[in-house]
């Protein structure tokens, strides 16, 4: 599991400790680029993360024009899109 988005170099900045007790595998360890949840320990299965962060691609979800700023129309029109639950 990849513990540094190479897009965020702050990932590769804080190292992630090792030999940590495992439930999810580590559901207290920080995750670079996976999302995981109860249902989805390792993230959303076959998800794009296009090497940004987990916060990164959340923030892209909402910039519909790619000009790296989310306006409050991109705000509303990202709200109100259909999402996708895979489970």
């Amino acid at each position: 599991m990849a513990t540094v988005a190479p897009m965020a170099p702050v990932t590769a900045q804080r190292h992630v400790q090792t030999g940590l007790e495992s439930c999810i595998p580590k559901p207290y360890m920080a995750r670079a680029m996976a999302a995981p949840d109860t249902q989805h320990p390792y993230g959303t299965p076959d998800h794009m993360t296009r090497g940004m962060s987990v916060l990164q691609q959340h923030v892209a979800f909402f910039d519909q024009d790619n000009n790296y700023i989310v306006y409050p129309c991109e705000t509303y029109t990202g709200r109100n899109q259909p999402l996708l639950f895979i489970g």
